[in-house]
């Protein structure tokens, strides 16, 4: 195992028009966050797994750690936190790690910013094109209203604070 799927929820603050993430679960489910006792026991699974393969002297050259789900960013403690014990652990045992966020960018603090930096995250921001089509596909839960703005707001951060990002549209 090289690559990790980090999933802590399965929530969203969008409700894009074509998510198949969302219609695919039942309607009591449709809002599950990982518990605290699971996602300690992830970061232990993810430790112990790692330095099991560095005492077999079997480490690769890189792992990856992918944060995935409908919106990671909605659980920006755990995020953070396993971030820095994951960049820890790789450094502990000299191995190269690479994280990636797959987010629709609305939720990027300034917090989440110095996360980025000081543990270099890469991020993949969605994004469906020019204001007038990624507007009328992904909105808001809620107040329905597009999401571009913000969007363009969070790329802007990401590229005043040098953080390396691409689009998934």
């Amino acid at each position: 195992i090289t690559i990790f799927y980090l999933t802590f929820n399965n929530e969203c603050n969008l409700a894009c028009k074509y998510c198949y993430v969302e219609g695919s679960y039942d309607e009591n489910k449709k809002s599950i966050s990982m518990g605290r006792k699971t996602f300690e026991d992830t970061l232990q699974f993810i430790e112990n797994y790692i330095l099991k393969l560095k005492e077999k002297n079997k480490l690769p050259c890189k792992f990856s750690f992918i944060y995935y789900g409908s919106e990671p960013l909605l659980n920006p403690d755990y995020v953070k936190e396993s971030i820095k014990k994951i960049s820890e652990v790789c450094k502990n045992v000299d191995v190269e790690k690479n994280i990636n966020i797959i987010t629709n960018a609305t939720r990027i603090t300034d917090d989440l910013i110095d996360c980025f930096k000081k543990y270099n995250v890469e991020l993949a921001i969605s994004l469906d094109g020019s204001k007038e089509i990624n507007d009328s596909m992904r909105i808001f839960k809620g107040n329905k209203r597009g999401t571009f703005d913000k969007i363009k707001e969070s790329i802007d951060l990401l590229k005043k604070n040098k953080i390396p990002f691409g689009i998934s549209c």
